[in-house]
């Protein structure tokens, strides 16, 4: 969810940030930061905490990385993932108040909300007047040819080499490839979109890094004007 002013105007990449909790650390987001354009902090449902949320602001400031929110379901035992069944009423109540408790952080570091990350593309919660729904494309994750997203399993984990070959076919020619290997069109039709990572990979360093060298490549045949 964006607003109407802060749409996407070249390919982005935004990877999910501050999701340990406590003095449980969750991926390396010292280094992650210098690869990203957008930091989709926890908001502690799924992950994070106060301190984590101010320590994740300070960073994506620091680095003059864009700030957004990532509320999540109510799971810290499963880190969000687990299947739960929730009233749309009360989902949209749970991420009104994650988004104000980083909006209030923000806010104190006098940073601006970049936008709210979507929970798996659900169009209809943010559907309100002065606001952007922006679709996320996956590239460390698997989808099946349905475009579901496939679970997170040591089976399932996308090659380095696959991030940078994914990244470059989304942006091309909007078109991925399934759990099966099959071509997958995406359907943004010249939308605007973001690509999204997972800071809770192992490999989560090394994909952005090959995400970024191929974003860049893009940006730069794409949108040579745009900064």
């Amino acid at each position: 969810m964006a607003n109407n002013t802060n749409l996407v105007q070249k390919v982005e990449i935004n990877c999910d940030m501050g999701e340990g909790f406590g003095k449980w650390k969750m991926g390396p987001d010292e280094e992650l930061i210098k690869f990203i354009d957008v930091a989709n902090i926890t908001c502690g449902f799924h992950a994070g905490d106060p301190k984590i949320m101010l320590q994740t602001v300070r960073l994506a400031k620091k680095n003059g990385v864009k700030a957004g929110a990532h509320p999540g379901l109510q799971d810290l035992l499963g880190f969000g993932r687990g299947p739960m069944v929730i009233d749309p009423a009360k989902m949209f109540a749970m991420i009104i108040y994650q988004v104000g408790a980083l909006r209030a952080i923000l806010d104190f570091e006098n940073v601006p909300v970049y936008r709210t990350k979507g929970l798996d593309n659900k169009k209809a919660i943010y559907d309100k007047p002065g606001l952007m729904f922006i679709k996320k494309a996956y590239i460390d994750i698997l989808y099946t040819k349905e475009k579901k997203l496939v679970p997170i399993s040591p089976d399932t984990m996308v090659s380095i080499e696959d991030i940078y070959k994914k990244t470059l076919s989304i942006g091309r020619s909007d078109t991925t490839t399934d759990k099966d290997g099959q071509d997958l069109k995406l359907g943004f039709s010249g939308a605007p979109f973001s690509i999204c990572l997972h800071s809770d990979m192992p490999t989560a360093l090394e994909n952005a890094k090959a995400c970024r060298k191929a974003v860049d490549e893009l940006n730069a045949n794409k949108f040579p004007t745009v900064g």
